[in-house]
């Protein structure tokens, strides 16, 4: 790849009001630890923005969502308002997405002399290339311009594998037998510092180098799985028929154990979230009426127990926390909102469909809430009081390469007009132009002139302007590489 000199831009804003950290999702459960926790502030209760069809585990990433929106369809939207930027078929039932921004990452079941794994351009759709490996049924992990995905039962074994983001290339491949009906790697690979952690459904767990595939080590369970690794404090968390386990990360000894469940029937399976020194999950408890869904919130370093609560505010669906400390989980067709430290109940969304909330939603972006329960909803937070007038703009990523993103949120509706301008006062790129509605807007710059041109290296100045005044300035410097 060929860098260019980079772009430093100085922005003058105007905004008078609150724009919360502006953040994506582009794997499950957020990000390659698969933690659960977005550094985002959202502030219940909400409000429906938008509503689409799709659901299944989705990501989001540079203003844009990916869903599937049928079975073999995956579909990319405006994440401010549901439109439909682009729809591609694989021609086999999907069943996990993640990105890293520029390309969309697909994996889907596999059929003889088809593909199951896709990689498609994020911004156009564009099927970039494809891999025929057995079905891969969780949602693959980017990370520094590798994709590592896992496949279940193909020619006899189960596998994770390594590859180039942008080319397919493989990289490495670690294979082991199934063992039938078990075996296979169907949860999601978590990453951390240079490590690739996966699980099988039968029990075991594998910590490999993330540059060669080789193995580190292996933990051989209690019994199946009932869900993915996290990690996170050093430790990879999991659960093991009815027992949140946690193993040091860096040598797989165990570190503590603590039973969710009871032997046959075991913990919900979902994938722990991760919020500071807490971990939660969802687990079964043997009550004087039978089994008792319950959610667990305990210590993330010695696995004593903090808090539980009931059937209502525990579901197959992994928990995720937010930056204020918000604690959020679906429960059939609700989205429960708890204090995540203390387990106090602060809002309660129900949605009403025939669909049940499914596992990888919801997912949280600035100050909204994506969640699919039948249909795929968008919703928009409060705007808390208080907070500083610096809190009002945010651009991401920076540095960045091919295309940084602007956003804001209005607390009313208002005509906005967001231009960019060299250090000669000469127009640029108008980005905005136009009335809006209140809430959340992104905006996208690809480093091109209102011409088409590319934009050369230098120092810009975007103009933010609110109903025709400017009463705010704020400089942020980005650089810009090609």
């Amino acid at each position: 790849m060929v860098f260019k000199r980079p772009i430093i831009i100085a922005f003058s804003v105007l905004i008078p009001v609150v724009v919360l950290a502006a953040g994506e999702w582009p794997m499950f459960q957020h990000d390659a630890q698969h933690t659960g926790f977005s550094p985002d502030s959202v502030y219940p209760p909400f409000d429906v923005r938008w509503t689409q069809t799709g659901g299944g585990k989705g990501c989001l990433a540079g203003g844009r969502l990916f869903v599937i929106t049928n079975d073999d369809e995956v579909s990319a939207l405006d994440a401010q308002d549901g439109r439909v930027l682009w729809r591609r078929n694989t021609g086999t039932d999907i069943r996990a997405t993640s990105t890293d921004g520029e390309v969309l990452f697909v994996g889907a079941i596999w059929w003889p002399n088809w593909p199951s794994f896709f990689a498609f351009d994020a911004w156009t759709g564009r099927t970039l290339w494809t891999c025929t490996t057995g079905t891969v049924n969780a949602g693959p992990v980017v990370h520094d311009g590798v994709v590592y995905f896992t496949n279940g039962s193909f020619g006899g074994k189960t596998s994770v594998r390594a590859a180039e983001a942008r080319t397919g290339r493989l990289l490495w491949q670690f294979s082991v037998p199934v063992s039938f009906p078990y075996g296979g790697f169907w949860f999601a690979p978590a990453y951390w510092n240079g490590r690739v952690y996966a699980a099988t459904d039968s029990g075991m767990v594998y910590a490999l180098n993330g540059s060669t595939g080789d193995t580190l080590w292996s933990f051989p369970s209690i019994g199946w799985f009932n869900s993915g690794p996290a990690v996170a404090n050093g430790l990879v968390y999991f659960c093991s028929n009815g027992v949140l386990i946690a193993l040091d990360a860096v040598t797989g000894a165990i570190r503590w154990g603590e039973r969710l469940g009871y032997w046959g029937l075991g913990s919900i399976p979902t994938t722990p979230a991760i919020y500071e020194s807490l971990v939660y999950a969802c687990g079964v408890q043997v009550g004087a009426q039978g089994p008792v869904d319950t959610l667990y919130c305990l210590n993330a370093l010695t696995g004593k127990r903090i808090w539980t609560r009931g059937s209502e505010y525990a579901g197959w669906v992994s928990p995720v926390v937010s930056g204020n400390g918000l604690l959020f989980i679906g429960v059939e067709d609700t989205l429960w909102t708890l204090k995540a430290e203390t387990g106090e109940v602060l809002d309660k969304h129900v949605f009403g469909d025939s669909g049940y909330i499914s596992d990888g939603w919801p997912m949280i972006s600035g100050n909204m809430v994506y969640v699919a329960s039948g249909r795929l909803y968008a919703l928009d937070g409060q705007i808390p009081p208080g907070r500083s007038i610096g809190d009002l703009f945010k651009v991401y990523p920076n540095p960045f390469r091919e295309h940084t993103t602007f956003d804001y949120q209005l607390s009313g509706r208002a005509r906005v007009s967001v231009t960019l301008y060299d250090v000669l006062g000469r127009q640029v790129k108008v980005l905005e132009e136009g009335e809006k509605y209140p809430g959340r807007h992104v905006l996208v710059w690809d480093g091109t002139s209102d011409r088409g041109w590319e934009a050369p290296a230098g120092v810009y100045i975007c103009r933010f302007e609110l109903n025709g005044k400017l009463s705010y300035r704020q400089t942020v410097r980005l650089v810009h590489l090609r």
